[in-house]
């Protein structure tokens, strides 16, 4: 098996993470933008939507978003 260089390795993670940005549809939201809505803090408006995930009240779908300088799958939620 061959040792990849620190470069290397940096271009191997830069790949996984690269690609296009999903489009997210309109009505889905970031825990983040949820909490700015409410006041709520992120955790505790992360905690209850785990909750209304998992009694089925609210659907929760992961979109790949632009993060800083990165793409990553970020879970959003969408009330019915």
């Amino acid at each position: 098996m061959q040792t990849l260089l620190n470069s290397e390795w940096f271009d191997v993670l830069a790949a996984a993470n690269s690609g296009d940005a999903d489009e997210v549809p309109e009505g889905w939201k970031t825990v983040r933008e949820i909490a700015a809505e409410t006041g709520f803090s992120e955790s505790h408006t992360w905690k209850q939507l785990r909750q209304l995930h998992e009694q089925g009240k609210i659907e929760r779908r992961r979109f790949k978003i632009c993060t800083g300088t990165t793409i990553r799958p970020v879970p959003h939620y969408l009330h019915p």
